[in-house]
């Protein structure tokens, strides 16, 4: 880290710093610089974790005749979501149903709601629902509806 400046300082010189380091009276003025890198990556990130990630906010519709997936996350992602709603806009009165999947178990978060014809159903969520990229939200509709989710990122 001598010959470092801020400028040109990477992440993986500070991962490869964080291992074994030694300090002698020379790298004193380097490791408090360090130390100050570290403290103001410290103040930013840490009061975000687990925060909206502004301009993340998007409301999604799927048109479906069966299972859709609704929300998928990917990487290292978290999403939030806060409301869901179906829309019938055929003659007759058609269910829809919600799940959490992770491609071998299943999870029922809603009965087979029935959604009248030109109706609208908003599911009411207690508390928002979570996804990461382990499980994903599903729709199961017995007709042809569209479902909406609005859901935002969560800063991890």
């Amino acid at each position: 880290m001598k010959d470092i400046t801020m400028g040109n300082l990477t992440p993986d010189q500070i991962n490869a710093v964080g291992k074994n380091v030694y300090a002698d009276f020379m790298a004193k003025r380097d490791l408090d610089g360090l130390q100050d890198i570290v403290g103001a990556f410290r103040s930013v990130t840490v009061p975000t974790y687990g925060q909206f990630v502004p301009q993340s906010g998007a409301i999604t519709g799927v048109t479906t005749d069966g299972t859709a997936t609704l929300i998928e996350a990917t990487g290292n992602e978290v999403i939030e979501v806060m409301a869901i709603d179906c829309v019938n806009g055929t003659l007759g009165a058609l269910t829809c149903q919600l799940t959490l999947t992770d491609g071998v178990n299943t999870i029922q978060l809603t009965a087979a709601e029935t959604v009248g014809p030109g109706a609208r159903k908003i599911f009411s969520l207690t508390n928002p629902i979570y996804i990461d990229s382990n499980v994903k939200l599903q729709a199961t509709n017995s007709g042809e509806m569209t479902v909406q989710v609005y859901s935002s990122k969560v800063a991890i």
